[in-house]
């Protein structure tokens, strides 16, 4: 009889990384690296297994990560490390796997989830695209186009985690912080990219301003391949302070980019962060290196507590404007079936009062729809006008009927969620 099992021994850990190789085929060291060293997915806990006569059949973990909404910092549980041995397939030990952590998250009220995943599999979770262009987003810049983005003779040199660590954290936040769902690093995690970049294939470089700070920080994938899904060679994070040190993380780019003999350089950075914008009004390109996923995988968020959430987002709302105008109404949102994925947001003479579960104008936008306005990927003004997705993998969902709202409903949607990252996107950028 198969059981399911928290992986807590040495023993356990050393056969799912076994297990993880026979099912992905990706060298041991990653998983081995995963599992001991990575400091949130080899986390006590953060593993469990169906064990069925005495062995390993099938896995999934749960790394526990901090997510921005605003101003606010949530806590978010990210599924990942799946896999089942392949004798063992279409036996349900995924699915229960699956439904035993989301218990996990409800009773620890973790008020979000989200993962890289098949289509038409973790949609019956109330797990949604999050973002339109589905893949891995990219930016791309030829050498000419950087060239004429870098300033040379900027001071550079690799990170010393013992000194520049603060600096670094400050800048990414920096960089991120009008970011909705992007992560936030601490010292213990950005120590370990740190310290294990030539076990990972990467290099960390930092830029100094005139002042002798730290400007800017670059973290290139090395062209000889590395871990991780991004392409040989990717600009896999960037972070500066102002224009000075986006020309200088250019130089360093620029410089990248003539080490592996290539034209263009892949960036595997958020395509709406500042350095993004900065570098795509001088050229850079959106491109989407969807070889890394095959089959179509795609990040996809499970708002697990609306009222949670929509408090966190209640910082980036400007209330005096919307009561002026909106007064009375209220409107209700879902972001899947159970009973803390419904939310009422009312418009009183003074504020915005969120409220669990109904009691508004019900806006009939299924959860493949407002999970992106909540998450920041997507507006509500795109769905009321018609707007359609890009393509995304999966079966066609049923979009609503945003024309049988009421005008005040429709005005304080456009108002709560309005488009947040005009850089994301292949019917935006038209890639």
């Amino acid at each position: 009889m198969s059981t399911i099992a928290t992986l807590t021994s040495d023993n356990q850990l050393r056969e799912a990384v076994a297990v993880h190789h026979a099912v992905h085929g990706d060298p041991e060291p990653i998983w081995g690296e995963l599992l001991y060293r990575h400091p949130r997915w080899s986390a006590t806990g953060a593993h469990r297994a169906v064990i069925d006569d005495d062995r390993i059949v099938a896995l999934t973990s749960v790394a526990m990560w901090e997510h921005r909404f605003g101003d606010a910092i949530l806590p978010a549980g990210e599924i990942g490390l799946v896999g089942t041995l392949s004798d063992r397939r279409n036996q349900g030990y995924s699915r229960a796997l699956m439904e035993s952590w989301l218990e996990t998250m409800r009773a620890e009220r973790i008020p979000l989830s989200f993962l890289i995943g098949i289509p038409n599999y973790y949609e019956r979770w109330d797990y949604h695209y999050a973002a339109p262009d589905h893949a891995n987003h990219f930016l791309s810049i030829g050498r000419d186009a950087l060239a004429r983005c870098a300033v040379s003779g900027a001071s550079r040199r690799p990170v010393d985690a013992a000194r520049d660590i603060p600096a670094i954290l400050d800048l990414i936040a920096a960089e991120m912080r009008h970011t909705a769902g992007s992560p936030a690093l601490d010292a213990t995690l950005l120590r370990y990219f740190v310290d294990r970049a030539a076990a990972h294939g990467v290099d960390w470089h930092v830029v100094e301003g005139d002042d002798g700070d730290v400007s800017g920080v670059i973290r290139t994938k090395r062209w000889t391949g590395g871990t991780g899904p991004q392409a040989a060679g990717a600009i896999a994070l960037v972070a500066t302070r102002d224009d000075h040190a986006r020309s200088a993380i250019a130089a360093v780019m620029l410089d990248h980019l003539a080490q592996g003999e290539r034209d263009e350089l892949p960036l595997a950075i958020a395509p709406h962060g500042p350095f993004a914008r900065w570098l795509y009004q001088r050229g850079a390109c959106r491109r989407s290196d969807r070889s890394i996923y095959p089959g179509g995988y795609a990040a996809m968020y499970r708002v697990n507590d609306l009222p949670t959430v929509l408090e966190a987002v209640h910082t980036t709302w400007d209330d005096r404007e919307i009561t002026r105008h909106l007064a009375g109404t209220a409107v209700t949102l879902r972001t899947g079936s159970d009973e803390t994925q419904v939310a009422t947001l009312e418009v009183t003479q003074e504020e915005i009062e969120i409220h669990p579960g109904p009691g508004g104008v019900e806006t009939d936008a299924p959860p493949a729809v407002s999970v992106p306005w909540v998450t920041g990927w997507r507006s509500a003004a795109d769905w009321l006008d018609g707007t359609p997705f890009p393509p995304l993998p999966g079966r066609t969902f049923d979009r609503g009927e945003p024309e049988t709202l009421p005008p005040d409903a429709r005005n304080l949607l456009s108002m709560l969620f309005p488009r947040r990252h005009p850089y994301v996107g292949d019917t935006i950028q038209g890639a």
